[in-house]
């Protein structure tokens, strides 16, 4: 499988901003969360999360089509690494896509060697997915978005 990651410019932010809009529109209608879900993002905030030090915004393609995306944060030292978010196009979606670009992100960034990320406990394939990649669920750190949506965090060391 011939697949590749692509570092985005700030001209392809739009391209960004579309495949939130895509990957994030159900859970923004299941769980109304217009502060924290990606779909809410605009194009002046993607702008200035990418001008952020040590952070990037990277496509994942396979065959040279768009499958997914990620945001990558990093120390300085490119010794810690956060992944938030990241995404699989919906059409891309249950192909096991998501557990091969978290494998490649981590072989892509070798002097990463402490992974974070998060997701909503209540979305069970999610919890799954960072699980199967061997992420550990950090015990008692979770956030209350709303009554029926929590925030819950993973590490990874490798």
């Amino acid at each position: 499988m011939e697949n590749e990651f692509q570092l985005v410019d700030d001209q392809q932010l739009i391209i960004v901003q579309q495949m939130y809009k895509l990957a994030f529109k159900q859970l923004f209608e299941k769980y109304h969360d217009r502060y924290t879900n990606p779909y809410m993002e605009t194009l002046e905030t993607l702008r200035k999360k990418s001008e952020q030090p040590n952070s990037a915004y990277y496509l994942f393609h396979i065959y040279k089509k768009n499958v997914g995306m990620f945001r990558l944060t990093t120390d300085s030292s490119m010794s810690l690494g956060r992944i938030s978010p990241l995404l699989i196009l919906p059409d891309f979606q249950g192909h096991g896509y998501a557990q091969k670009m978290l494998k490649d992100v981590e072989c892509q960034f070798p002097s990463i060697h402490h992974w974070s990320l998060d997701t909503i406990k209540e979305e069970k394939k999610l919890v799954s997915l960072y699980q199967k990649a061997g992420y550990t669920r950090l015990p008692n750190k979770e956030k209350t978005i709303s009554g029926s949506m929590h925030i819950i965090y993973f590490t990874k060391d490798i």
